[in-house]
């Protein structure tokens, strides 16, 4: 399957690409900042536990940096518009996971800033990202 960014999208030659960025903090746990290692494998475990595998194949979680592939790896990092330019994949890997679709459009990024990131992202201009974002957050 071609990652949204490979994909023609309407009104391309105007609008490269549209963006909706969804952020959730878990009462309960501290920012990510002020978390032990041990409470982001508790929060990331509990995610997991819930999220739809169906909507979200692909994980790449850090502490199990040593079993992705160059291939994954190389998409997830050259990728900064997936994840606003701002996520080190390999600073405290342990802390972080990603749970993304086949096309990487729709992907929930944890324990960056946020307890919780969800991103949608299409090429070209696509008012319906705004409402994949808000209803994976909902859920």
């Amino acid at each position: 399957m071609a990652m949204w960014y490979e994909k023609t999208g309407a009104e391309q030659d105007v609008v490269l690409s549209t963006k909706a960025i969804i952020t959730r903090n878990i009462r309960g746990y501290n920012f990510p900042c002020k978390m032990s290692s041990d409470e982001c494998r508790q929060l990331i475990d509990q995610v997991d536990k819930v999220i739809d595998r169906n909507r979200f194949p692909n994980t790449w979680d850090g502490k199990k940096i040593s079993d992705q592939s160059k291939g994954e790896t190389s998409i997830l990092t050259s990728q900064s518009q997936l994840f606003g330019g701002k996520l080190n994949l390999l600073k405290d890997a342990d802390r972080k996971a990603i749970f993304y679709n086949d096309d990487a459009g729709l992907s929930v990024t944890m324990n960056e800033v946020e307890h919780i990131v969800i991103r949608a992202l299409s090429s070209g201009h696509d008012s319906s990202v705004l409402d994949k974002a808000d209803n994976l957050a909902r859920e």
